[in-house]
């Protein structure tokens, strides 16, 4: 068998690297000289010759922004990617936002120290839902990177401090088996339901959460920030109602009991579109990346249309985000892209990339 290279990038600078403010899973966006870093990471690797079979990434945008300028620089941008949140780099808790200097100030050089460097020890005030799965030491990184792909891209903080201990845990063959796990597709536990009229209370309030989190995570989906639990729950009913009068068909993805992610089929079009449906809001909560939840919902949400007649599906999507990726592994073409067409949660304009996909059967 030949030689494999792993290649390990860490992101570069971020905005908030720039202030001094400790990161963790906020999401700040990448630098002009973090931009800078990251193309010229890609152009070393290109003077090298280097062409990759698969990346992994966090669910960070600074951490997929920097690989989708390594991609384009080396001229694969059509490569497979997974992004999983075991990838991220510690959770910082209440430390989030806070300047690394007034924190030493507050709590004193070597606690600080221990927040940031320590294998074993979390930051203050990591919400318990986060602790559970992703904790915020390198020690919980090491342990989610093994439950999730474990593999390139994982942000710098916690996988500079995990790799040696771990590296030498693993056989070359027990790494091998991990990485034809995390590329197997969809995890066995994902169920795909479809929430029939009357959509309950308790999916309504769980579709909410995701929504939520998906603007938290800057996701442009027609809300701006700030944005309440209450404002998704009121979106969610109207859905419910355009679900009553059979205008849409709402699809919702389970990892055990909760919903974490949903998307939509749009059936209310023209007489003259009999055939033809729209795909709303494919959405997939940060906490739930990595296990195929959207390409199963889309595969779920071609079969609803193959039902009804509908052989011709239409969307919109911001290209180069995680969505766009996944339409184009899923075989559908991008027939056209409109400038400056809406707005991020943050106020920042986006592109919206027009696509289309012919069903078979």
């Amino acid at each position: 068998m030949s030689d494999r290279l792993l290649v390990l990038v860490r992101h570069g600078q971020s905005e908030w690297n720039l202030k001094n403010l400790f990161t963790g899973w906020k999401d700040p966006d990448l630098t002009e000289q973090g931009i800078a870093e990251a193309t010229e990471a890609a152009r070393k690797l290109k003077a090298q010759g280097l062409t990759f079979d698969i990346a992994f990434t966090s669910v960070l945008r600074r951490a997929q922004h920097t690989l989708d300028l390594i991609l384009a620089e080396i001229g694969q941008t059509d490569l497979p990617v997974k992004e999983h949140m075991a990838l991220n780099e510690r959770d910082y808790g209440d430390l989030s936002g806070l300047n690394k200097d007034d924190a030493r100030k507050k709590w004193g050089e070597e606690q600080v120290h221990v927040w940031r460097r320590s294998y074993d020890v979390a930051p203050p005030a990591v919400r318990a839902a986060r602790r559970a799965y992703a904790g915020g030491g390198a020690r919980q990184f090491a342990a989610r990177a093994d439950h999730g792909s474990g593999k390139t891209f994982a942000e710098g903080n916690s996988r500079a401090r995990t790799r040696n201990r771990r590296a030498g845990d693993l056989s070359v063959e027990h790494r091998r088996d991990r990485c034809v796990e995390a590329r197997s597709g969809v995890s066995a536990a994902v169920q795909i339901i479809s929430l029939d009229a009357p959509v309950t209370d308790g999916a309504l309030d769980q579709l909410a959460e995701v929504l939520v989190d998906c603007v938290e995570g800057g996701a442009s989906v027609s809300f701006m920030s700030p944005f309440s639990h209450q404002q998704a729950l009121a979106f969610f009913r109207k859905v419910a109602g355009s679900v009553v009068t059979g205008d849409t068909v709402l699809l919702a993805a389970r990892l055990g009991e909760r919903i974490v992610g949903t998307v939509q089929l749009g059936l209310d079009t023209p007489p003259n579109q009999p055939h033809r449906a729209d795909i709303r809001k494919l959405l997939v909560h940060r906490s739930a990346r990595g296990h195929g939840v959207g390409a199963a919902l889309m595969a779920q949400v071609e079969e609803e249309a193959r039902r009804r007649g509908r052989w011709l599906l239409v969307l919109d999507t911001v290209p180069g985000e995680n969505g766009h990726r996944l339409y184009l592994r899923e075989g559908w073409t991008q027939t056209g892209l409109v400038p400056d067409y809406a707005l991020f949660p943050d106020g920042r304009l986006c592109d919206t990339a027009i696509m289309w996909k012919r069903l078979d059967g």
